[in-house]
């Protein structure tokens, strides 16, 4: 009953999500751009700044297309 075993597991990472409050509040904080004034930056600004976003761990793509308003194609393309 009581045998030694050397099995080995994976250990389970907790996923931890950063609500999209935060992430807006970021945004406005580190690069200045309001709410809904996002898409009036020029593609080179906004390419920089979703990238940035996506480097954060715990921001997902689908999240920035919600808050920022750009499309998801374009948040995988920066």
């Amino acid at each position: 009953m009581n045998e030694v075993n050397d099995d080995i597991f994976l250990d389970y990472e907790e996923r931890h999500r950063i609500a999209d409050d935060e992430i807006i509040e970021l945004i406005e904080e580190k690069y200045g751009v309001k709410k809904g004034f996002f898409h009036l930056l020029g593609r080179q600004e906004i390419d920089m700044i979703l990238k940035n976003l996506k480097a954060i761990k715990g921001v997902t793509i689908r999240q920035l297309t919600r808050v920022t308003g750009v499309s998801k194609f374009m948040v995988e393309k920066a």
